[in-house]
């Protein structure tokens, strides 16, 4: 309502890096970097791929950072709640909640639901089934086997895939900014990424090393 849709994906995905400034600052969690450099990656690539202007910031931006700051909070708190844990009662408690707090703010706004209007229920089935119920489940049981760093990076290919689907779906046209900032995105995914892998190695040489001496 109070902002643009370039600013305010820009700014929803601003949790790539608010996740592990947080993690560092108030859990006490350190932090590499090549997730440094990865997250950085990610977020100049989202900026480019959606920040179409930035002159003021007013009470939408400002709504839009909380929900970021929120998001974030709720990918840290899935990755130390999940673990060893049932990724399906977790998520049914964290859909129920949601679920709970919107019947509660539609019935005090009084807000009704047109059961005639086909298309509008359609999306509606579609955004809670598959863009928020399964997604957040496999973001839940994902986040067993992942760092949260990690999981916030790669769900910035969401600006990604949005692309391409619009080239597909819609016929939309991609310019080079597009896809210059999908390609900054996909660097920062791969950086985020490599870190296990180089220190894994680094370990089985150091090993290999100890028993030769």
């Amino acid at each position: 309502v109070y902002t643009t849709p370039s600013k305010n994906a820009f700014l929803t995905a601003f949790n790539v890096v608010l996740v592990p400034l947080i993690g560092v600052v108030f859990l006490r969690k350190k932090m590499s970097g090549m997730t440094i450099i990865g997250s950085i990656f990610a977020i100049i690539g989202i900026a480019i791929m959606s920040l179409n202007d930035f002159n003021s910031v007013n009470i939408g931006d400002v709504l839009t950072l909380v929900c970021a700051v929120f998001f974030a909070l709720q990918i840290i708190y899935t990755s130390t709640y999940v673990a060893g844990e049932n990724p399906f009662a977790l998520n049914t408690i964290q859909m129920g909640a949601a679920a709970l707090i919107a019947i509660v703010v539609a019935v005090i706004q009084g807000e009704t639901m047109d059961f005639s209007n086909t298309s509008g229920n359609l999306s509606i089935l579609y955004l809670g089934i598959f863009s928020t119920m399964l997604s957040f489940l496999l973001q839940t049981g994902s986040q067993q086997y992942t760092q949260e760093t990690e999981t916030a990076i790669i769900l910035s290919t969401e600006s990604v895939f949005g692309m391409l689907f619009s080239a597909i779906l819609l016929k939309e046209l991609i310019s080079a900014r597009m896809y210059i900032g999908a390609a900054l995105i996909m660097v920062g995914v791969i950086l985020v990424q490599l870190k296990p892998r180089v220190n894994k190695k680094t370990v089985v040489l150091h090993e290999e090393k100890k028993s030769n001496n």
